[in-house]
Order: C-alpha cells, then structure tokens, then sequence
C-alpha cells in the first residue's frame, strides 16, 4: 500500500507503479514455488495466531474481527466484506483529496500527514510496527486538531482524556490496548479529514468571492446614482 504515496502525490506516477505492483505480486507467488514448505508453514502460523491469540490488529476491520472472535462468531467472510468496503471508501477519499491536491486546492503539507495514515490504514491487519510509522504525521493531526479547537477547549479536553485513558488501560489490557489505539487513530484522521474539507471550502468561497470582485468591482452609492443620470452634491 505504500505504493500508493507516490503515485498520490502525482498522477503520472501511476503507470509507473504498474511494473513495481507486478513484481511485488510476483516475488509472494514465486516464495511458493520455490520454498513451498516453508511458505505453507508461514501461512499456517498466521493462521494460528488468529486463532488462538485473536490478534487481528488494531485497524477497524481488525477491531470488528477481535469482538466477533470474542463472541464465538465466524470473523472471517465477515471481516473480508468488511474490508471490502472499507477499503474501498478509504481509497475513494484518499483519491478525491489527491484530485484536489493536484488542483492546488490543498497544500503539501496539510495533504502528507493525511496522506500517510491514510495509506497505512488500508493495512488489513494494522499491527504495532504500522502504527509507529504514522506516529509523527498522526501527532501533527493532533497539534492541528488542537490549535483549530484551542488547547483550554472542552473537545481538547476530551482529547487529552482518550489518550490517557488509552495508555493507562493497554496496561491493565492488551487487547484494550488495541482497540483504544484503533478508536483513536480513525478519531484523529476522521476528524483532520474533516478539519480539511471545512478550509478547502472555505478557500473555494473565498476564490468564487474574489472572482466576483474582479469581474464587478464594489461602487458606492454616488457611483451607482452618477452613473444613472441622478446628480449628488
């Protein structure tokens, strides 16, 4: 998925990573072909470890299948439609928000930190290393999040509560640990993501407001009656 960082960035990297997705693809098959015993027992020790640790991660999808697995119910065709469609609505967004970045609609650096967990997140099984590497863009959301609402807010306020409430039970809960994380990190994008589309609409009126001015300066009242005949002293 990393992949996709590039090719999000500008448009005609995408032919590009054609070849690099091929031979991605094609360096898993031939593990198979040529280790096919060991391969076979990497694919069992995943397996295992769904089933006897339900560690399917930290991501939303990987949350549903933990509370499905914890409840004795069948997580697997579940967990994939479910995948399905989030991944899908993910890319969507991710592609819509590139769309306005190659407009210049958006800065580079308000897309960047957006664009890397959101790339992450298409992860199927989001797991500790994965949310180390978006630690730093994931802070910079957070500082954003926190000067757009002031730090002295109540919703900053509840910010600062999740988070202790997320490190304090991941001590008592490692399981916990894991959905806390996962409700926080969808949290903190849902909430930049929104945080962006409010000031690139904002900047789009603005544009549309100065349009109008250039097209049709402002006049004042003896300007406009001056210009009908009507004299003012």
């Amino acid at each position: 998925t990393m992949l996709l960082i590039p090719a999000m960035l500008r448009r005609r990297k995408f032919l590009s990573l054609i070849p690099i997705c091929a031979i991605g693809l094609l360096v898993f098959y031939l593990q198979s072909v040529f280790w096919p015993l060991y391969f076979e027992h990497y694919l069992e020790s995943i397996n295992l470890m769904f089933k006897l640790n339900h560690d399917f991660g930290c991501g939303p999808v990987g949350i549903l299948e933990t509370i499905l697995a914890q409840h004795g119910i069948g997580y697997m065709r579940i967990g994939e439609i479910a995948y399905a469609f989030y991944s899908i609505s993910m890319l969507g967004i991710l592609l819509f928000l590139a769309h306005l970045y190659s407009r210049g609609k958006i800065a580079f650096l308000d897309w960047m930190p957006i664009l890397i967990v959101g790339v992450i997140l298409l992860n199927p099984r989001l797991i500790e290393y994965d949310v180390a590497a978006m630690t730093i863009p994931l802070a910079v959301l957070l500082v954003r999040i926190f000067k757009k609402n002031g730090v002295r807010s109540p919703s900053s306020s509840l910010w600062i509560f999740s988070l202790l409430f997320a490190n304090i039970t991941g001590v008592v809960n490692w399981t916990w640990r894991k959905i806390d994380d996962g409700i926080l990190i969808m949290a903190i994008f849902t909430s930049s993501i929104i945080m962006l589309f409010q000031r690139t609409r904002h900047l789009e009126t603005h544009e549309v407001i100065d349009v109008c001015t250039e097209i049709m300066p402002p006049v004042n009242a003896g300007d406009s009656l001056a210009r009908q005949g009507v004299f003012m002293p």
